[in-house]
Formats: C-alpha cells, sequence, structure tokens
C-alpha cells in the first residue's frame, strides 16, 4: 500500500523539486463507529465464556455500586438501594447456575474398535481413523462395513445384495436385520 501510494504522489513531490525516497505508513485509524465495533468483537473475542463475563461484570458493578457516593442525596442512595436489591436476586441464581454445572457428569466415552481412541458414545464415526462405528450394513464376500446406501462393496467390489424378509401377515419388505415388522409388528421368520 505504501509502495502504491509513493508512485501516485511523486510527481506531485516532483512539482516542486522535492524527491520522495519513501513513504511509509505508520497506522491506519478507522472512524469512531468502526474502531467502536472492532473493540467490541476483539473484547467478545476475549471473553470466550460469556457467562463467566457477566458474573464478572455484575461483581464489579456491585463493588462500584457500594463505593459510589451519591451524587444527588436522597435519590444517589435509593439508585443504589435499588441496584443493590437487584443485583442481590441476580446473584444467588448465577451462583447456584454455576455449582450445578461443576457437578454434571462427563460425557460419556467408548473405543473405536478400530484404533482404541476415546470417542462420545453417540459418536458415528471416530474422529482419530474415521472408521464408522455404527454398522449398517456388510459385505457378505469380504466381512467389510459398508455405507447405508451402498451397490457395490468398495474392498472387494462384489455387489450389495440385501436379503429381505417378508412378513407373513402383512408382506411387508422388511430390512435383513430386522426382527419385528415395522409395518404390523409381528415378529418375523
Amino acid at each position: 500500500m505504501g509502495a502504491a501510494i509513493k508512485s501516485r504522489v511523486h510527481e506531485d513531490f516532483a512539482r516542486y523539486g522535492i524527491t520522495l525516497l519513501d513513504f511509509y505508513i505508520n497506522n491506519i485509524t478507522p472512524p469512531a463507529e468502526v474502531q467502536k465495533m472492532i473493540d467490541a468483537k476483539a473484547g467478545m473475542q476475549a471473553v470466550g465464556d460469556l457467562d463467566n463475563f457477566m458474573k464478572f461484570k455484575a461483581a464489579k458493578a456491585m463493588g462500584d455500586a457500594a463505593t459510589a457516593e451519591g451524587a444527588g442525596g436522597d435519590a444517589g442512595s435509593g439508585m443504589g438501594l435499588g441496584l443493590g436489591a437487584g443485583l442481590g436476586m441476580l446473584i444467588p441464581g448465577m451462583l447456584q447456575k454455576t455449582m450445578q454445572e461443576g457437578h454434571l457428569p462427563a460425557t460419556k466415552k467408548m473405543d473405536c474398535p478400530a484404533c482404541q481412541a476415546q470417542i462420545p458414545m453417540d459418536a458415528r464415526f471416530c474422529s482419530n481413523c474415521g472408521h464408522q462405528i455404527v454398522t449398517i450394513n456388510k459385505c457378505l464376500q469380504c466381512d467389510n462395513d459398508l455405507p447405508a446406501g451402498a451397490n457395490f462393496c468398495m474392498s472387494c467390489g462384489t455387489k450389495v445384495e440385501k436379503k429381505s424378509k417378508k412378513c407373513t401377515k402383512c408382506g411387508y419388505q422388511a430390512l435383513p436385520e430386522a426382527k419385528f415388522c415395522n409395518e404390523c409388528g409381528e415378529e418375523l421368520p
């Protein structure tokens, strides 16, 4: 950016007999509104946990209200009482929430069958090796796991043939691994 401006103003300087050797940009100051938005965004990123930040701000406001002197005699002390009462009702709820969150059980984990990495119980794929955790379909030829809609095995190329079960009561075609009919609930053969 500095080089582009230097080339642009070089002729202007030459008209007055001055040679511009270097042009450096030390600072760019955006308009006040833009600077406020940049500061707000940086502040939110620095805060991280908004709940903890709000607790900190409430505690700081309570401390500031306790040390502030009233500006208008009775009006100032009345405002301080109102602020203290409001925060007095707000802080216990925040503390109770924090205490309850601190005693939540840890997320249950299990071992990936392929690489033994710890993964959440509700994971469908291992985040370490990509192994499919929920097996929906297996190749009858090589016994590898297949995606749900696979028509051919990705390992050996065998056509995936699903032997469906037919309900004896309603004639509904059920999945091969089904034990009960999805249509009428009858036990499948």
